[in-house]
């Protein structure tokens, strides 16, 4: 289970035959960790954060933007002086 999705086996009765897998979005009842203890489910929650996309999204794609507005401006800055020297 993640933030975002959870994943897991549906066993079969028949021990010959394998599980069934299944990707679903939570519903995000509070509750729903202790129903599956309740019912005896084994369950790992982990976390849905990858720092590698956090750290890219969060920082390298901002200060790009930043970055390439500043020389922009720096651009237009410096041509609009060279047209007005003596």
């Amino acid at each position: 289970m993640t933030e975002r999705v959870i994943t897991g086996v549906i066993k079969s009765d028949d021990p010959n035959k394998s599980g069934k897998h299944f990707v679903t979005v939570p519903l995000w009842q509070n509750d729903l960790a202790q129903m599956l203890a309740q019912n005896k489910v084994d369950f790992v929650v982990r976390s849905g954060e990858n720092w590698l996309t956090n750290l890219f999204f969060n920082w390298v794609i901002p200060v790009l933007i930043f970055v390439l507005i500043w020389s922009w401006v720096m651009r237009r800055a410096t041509a609009g002086r060279s047209h007005f020297s003596i």
